[in-house]
């Protein structure tokens, strides 16, 4: 069994997460957006575009209880 909440991956860090009341909705940065080659106008105008900035983002990285995307996702 297995969870990839925003609350965190794994059933136990999702569980313990939400037994402490903690919240997967989080404000929202350009930084999330990921769009890494565009130049910093571009990712301005497009945040500002955005109609909300707040979302329910899985956490990603290789840390415990983050979703490790490059053990998942494959570029083609």
């Amino acid at each position: 069994l297995g969870m990839v909440t925003p609350l965190g991956c794994g059933v136990e860090t999702s569980w313990k997460r939400l037994i402490n009341g903690e919240c997967g909705i989080r404000v929202l940065s350009p930084e999330d957006l990921k769009m890494n080659d565009f130049d910093q106008d571009t990712l301005s105008q497009t945040f500002q575009q955005l109609t909300s900035k707040v979302a329910a983002v899985v956490p990603t990285g290789s840390a415990d209880g983050e979703f490790n995307e490059k053990l998942w996702i494959h570029s083609r």
